[in-house]
């Protein structure tokens, strides 16, 4: 299920960047992933990031003008399978990238039983 989320939030960021130091980041969704898969926590069977690579795909209309550091953003880091298929697909497209992760999360304290944590 796609969550437009975290592009959201980027570009929220852009825009106070923007209006604090006079610049926008250069925010791209650059890899899509083809096709729909059980979410990593709903399963016990995990994809290696081979196997996923071969879902995402690099739009490469974006790729004009594309600087060869580049930040993923994703919203949390787990096993690292989807960072490393991102990775792939992104320096396999393009040449000499080098590649950081950026990983964010938010806690939601109403999931969280305050009762399953001891007082001691």
């Amino acid at each position: 299920m796609f969550d437009d989320r975290m592009m959201t939030m980027l570009n929220m960021v852009s825009e106070k960047v923007f209006q604090s130091k006079g610049y926008r980041l250069d925010i791209r969704e650059l890899v899509v992933q083809m096709k729909s898969t059980t979410a990593a926590h709903d399963t016990n069977m995990r994809l290696k990031p081979e196997e996923l690579a071969q879902l995402y795909a690099v739009q490469q209309n974006l790729l004009e003008g594309i600087q060869s550091n580049i930040v993923i953003c994703d919203d949390v880091l787990t096993t690292g399978c989807h960072f490393r298929a991102m990775e792939m697909e992104i320096k396999s497209a393009v040449s000499g990238a080098t590649i950081i992760g950026l990983f964010l999360a938010r806690c939601t304290p109403e999931a969280i039983d305050i009762s399953d944590f001891d007082s001691d």
